[in-house]
């Protein structure tokens, strides 16, 4: 990972104190917490949809912005939003901190 060529605290080892609990969190938040969302994500794309045609505007049938380009660009651009959006989440985890209650 980008970590172990810059990291953020040089004198941290990667086997410390602490890594079993990191283990954990990323875990959950790489794989369950992923899916629970997904559980969510219907909903909230029906409850979206409600406001767009109540406001009078059209609902799109589908978002397949990029299925008509190449595989590997697709999956390009899943990568980088997919760590996107793994890097904000994690950057708020430090900027909110009651997030660190749980």
């Amino acid at each position: 990972s980008l970590e172990r060529l810059a990291p953020w605290r040089r004198s941290q080892k990667v086997l410390r104190r602490g890594v079993a609990q990191d283990l954990f969190w990323l875990v959950f938040n790489g794989h369950y917490l992923g899916l629970l969302l997904a559980l969510g994500t219907g909903h909230l794309v029906e409850a979206f949809n409600g406001v767009l045609s109540r406001a009078g505007l059209p609902v799109p049938d589908t978002l397949a912005v990029l299925s008509g380009a190449p595989l590997w660009m697709q999956f390009v651009v899943f990568l980088v939003l997919k760590d996107f959006v793994e890097w904000n989440i994690h950057r708020l985890l430090h900027n909110v901190p009651w997030l660190w209650e749980f």
